[in-house]
């Protein structure tokens, strides 16, 4: 960890007292941007060594991801995927967005989002639609058959009703 890292959770630790979510409201953590890459890439540290700010840049990065104005954005969220294995609280929260979230209010979205991303990434992604958690199955299906593809999101849609 860079020292001035450490001089910032130092400083975050001081204003503890008070209410440190405006720390992570601007989308900086210790002098880095705290996006999806961000989380992906200390997802493990963040969730074991500062779980109250790992749950604000979660909660930050899905709001953006559900918002779906990029394509980019909601891709960078959906490669969490693959980081959140294992973390039973993480995949619930995850799936959550994912299903309730982005696929229920734009499945076109999460399809374009999911031909941006790595296959382990949309592997579990799709195998989790086939099983949703939170949505209806049938609703899943349904609306997957519903969309008209093309190129990679079709090859999406026949892993998916494989």
């Amino acid at each position: 960890m860079r020292p001035s890292c450490l001089i910032c959770l130092a400083v975050l630790l001081l204003i503890s007292l008070g209410d440190v979510s405006t720390a992570y409201a601007s989308g900086q953590y210790c002098g880095y941007e705290a996006d999806a890459k961000f989380l992906a890439d200390n997802f493990r540290k963040l969730y074991n060594e500062d779980y109250s700010g790992f749950w604000l840049i979660f909660n930050r990065v899905a709001k953006e991801a559900v918002a779906c104005t990029s394509s980019e954005d909601t891709a960078d969220f959906l490669v969490l995927a693959k980081q959140i294995e294992g973390n039973a609280e993480a995949t619930a929260a995850f799936m959550r967005v994912v299903e309730e979230g982005i696929f229920e209010k734009n499945a076109e979205c999460l399809v374009n989002a999911l031909a941006m991303v790595d296959a382990h990434s949309a592997r579990v992604v799709l195998d989790d639609l086939k099983k949703p958690m939170y949505i209806g199955e049938s609703f899943v299906r349904n609306k997957m058959q519903e969309m008209s593809v093309d190129g990679k999101r079709a090859e999406l849609l026949r892993q998916y009703f494989k």
